[in-house]
């Protein structure tokens, strides 16, 4: 049986995302650790198109590290912590 690394981070509005290093497009979200790990090994067997027996998962937990420093704009004077934030804040504000 062979042992695949997974790298779970918490989410910054809560819950988490798993994904083994290196997968393309294989990852699953949580919002308890329970629910991310089962979710992540669902991917995981998809991903392989094997039954989950036949692998078994090692778990790290990891921070999301900042590929970028946190601007701000005269335009636009609100500090962002992720592209994601931004995208939800330009979405729900009324003057855009």
């Amino acid at each position: 049986m062979r042992t695949i690394q997974v790298n779970i981070f918490p989410e910054h509005d809560g819950g988490y995302f798993a994904e083994p290093p290196g997968w393309a497009g294989c990852y699953a979200e949580g919002a308890t650790l329970e629910e991310v790990k089962a979710n992540v090994q669902e991917a995981i067997s998809v991903y392989l198109g094997e039954e989950p027996e036949r692998f078994a998962l090692s778990f790290e937990m990891r921070k999301h590290e900042l590929l970028y420093d946190p601007v701000e704009y005269e335009m636009y004077p609100k500090t962002f912590t992720s592209f994601a934030e931004l995208l939800e804040d330009l979405m729900n504000d009324d003057e855009v």
